[in-house]
């Protein structure tokens, strides 16, 4: 958008201005699977809305809506209250890819968790793989692996 200023040239509307690294359809994108991940569901307009924009505007990431939502009622209701490490990783495969969990993902997401890395951040990778989002991802994000303090390498 653009505005006049006093001496009638035009100029961009900085309020507007976003600085992102993904386009706002992969944004939605990105919570659409989280959405489905955490809640077997697509997002209201309303609550994609606001995380997106969120996103947008770098006041939260994609691992602090993952941790948002696993804190909810409705996450709750859907996996339980304190599952032990190994049926919340049993539970994603069914709820998150509608299969079984094979020996070497198993032991991977298991390792992880017993690391430190956060159930929120396994929810995120789970949501955003490949294999749920049907081997396409909006923008080509692949997760290729995870360092020492937990922190994803895109």
């Amino acid at each position: 958008d653009e505005d006049e200023d006093e001496d009638g040239d035009h100029v961009e509307d900085e309020a507007l201005e976003v600085e992102a690294d993904f386009t706002v359809e992969e944004y939605e994108s990105f919570v659409s699977n989280l959405y489905d991940a955490a809640f077997n569901r697509d997002p209201d307009q309303q609550g994609l809305g606001h995380w997106v924009s969120q996103l947008a505007q770098n006041k939260l990431d994609l691992s602090d809506i993952a941790e948002a939502f696993m804190h909810s009622e409705e996450f709750a209701d859907i996996y339980g209250h304190d599952l032990p490490d190994d049926e919340f990783i049993d539970a994603l495969y069914h709820n998150v890819l509608g299969r079984e969990s094979d020996e070497a993902g198993y032991n991977f997401w298991l390792g992880q968790l017993v690391s430190g890395i956060a159930r929120y951040e396994v929810l995120e990778f789970f949501a955003n793989s490949l294999e749920n989002t049907g081997g396409e991802t909006e923008g080509d994000v692949e997760i290729t692996g995870v360092i020492d303090s937990g922190e994803t390498i895109l």
